[in-house]
C-alpha cells in the first residue's frame, strides 16, 4: 500500500494494478474466511498461500511474505478456520 492507493496482485496481470482506496475499507468488503490480514499494509487471499514457515509466507506466483508478530496470531488461527473448513 502506498498512501491511499492499494496494489492489487492478480494471476492474471503480470504487474500489480494500483487503485486508490482504504485497505481497511476493502477488508470489511471482503470475505472474512477468504482473505487474511498479515500485517498492517498486506492482506492475501488464503487460496494462493501454498506454505507457511515461521513468519515467511510463499504465495503461488512464489512470493514470500512476511507475517507481522502482531498480526501472527489472528492470521493464524485464520488459516487454521481455512485449511479446516470452518469458514
Amino acid at each position: 500500500m502506498h498512501g491511499h492507493n492499494l496494489e492489487y496482485h492478480l494471476t492474471s496481470e503480470k504487474e500489480p494494478v494500483e487503485l486508490r482506496g482504504s485497505l481497511a475499507q476493502l477488508e470489511a468488503e471482503l470475505d472474512p474466511g477468504l482473505f487474511v490480514r498479515i500485517s498492517n499494509s498486506c492482506l492475501v487471499n488464503a487460496d494462493h498461500i501454498r506454505t507457511v514457515d515461521g513468519p515467511t509466507m510463499r504465495m503461488s506466483n512464489g512470493d514470500e511474505l512476511t507475517i507481522s508478530r502482531t498480526k501472527r496470531k489472528g492470521a493464524l488461527e485464520a488459516l487454521a478456520n481455512y485449511y479446516g473448513g470452518n469458514r
